[in-house]
Order: C-alpha cells, then structure tokens, then sequence
C-alpha cells in the first residue's frame, strides 16, 4: 500500500477504497514509511516500540518481585509448605545486628 502511494500509482482514497481501509490509516502508515526511511523527521518504528517494550519488561520485572515477596511470607515457612513452625529461616537474625563482637566471661583463677 505505501509503495502504491509512492511510486503515485494511486491516490490516498483509491488506496484506501481498494484495501478497505480509512484514508487516515493510509497517511499515517505512508507517513511513518518515509520517517523510517529518514525522509522526514520523527520516531522511527523502532523508537516508538522501545518505550513499549520497557514497560513490558518492568511490568514483567515488578511481577517476579511479587511472586518472591509473596513466597517468602511466613505461610510459605509453616508444615504444609514443607517448612517448621518451630525452625525460622536460616537468614532470619534474632535481635539487633550486633557491631562490636559479645564481650567474654572472666574466669575466676
């Protein structure tokens, strides 16, 4: 369609009547052809996919997130899970992270 606009074989609107299309769709699509082949400024296809593509990619991000958040909930530690009430996690502190090493006991000698 846009080679038969460029080569001026067919107007817009005969391209548009033949293919069943809107005269608009035809402008834009012939418009971002030239774009792409750098006869006239603007996004090139590929620069208007990036952004899509990020936001695909964060969305699919944030759900991995959730999906970790959400398994390492204390639900996911109780007996059914295969976990033990009684043992907490291994990476699980008890008490404020210490900063100097404990002091030791005297010995009476």
């Amino acid at each position: 369609m846009v080679e038969l606009r460029r080569r001026g074989d067919r107007s817009v609107g005969q391209i548009a009547k033949d293919f069943d299309l809107t005269e608009t769709a035809v402008r834009d699509w012939v418009k971002q052809a030239e774009v792409d082949a750098g006869e006239r400024n603007g996004l090139t296809s590929s620069e208007r996919e990036e952004p899509a593509a990020l936001r695909r990619e964060n969305r699919r991000l944030r759900e991995d997130v959730d999906i970790l958040k959400r398994a390492s909930t204390p639900a996911a530690n109780s007996p059914r899970c295969g976990g033990s009430w009684a043992s907490p996690s291994p990476w699980a502190r008890s008490g404020p992270p210490r900063t100097t090493p404990p002091a030791r006991a005297s010995t009476p000698r």
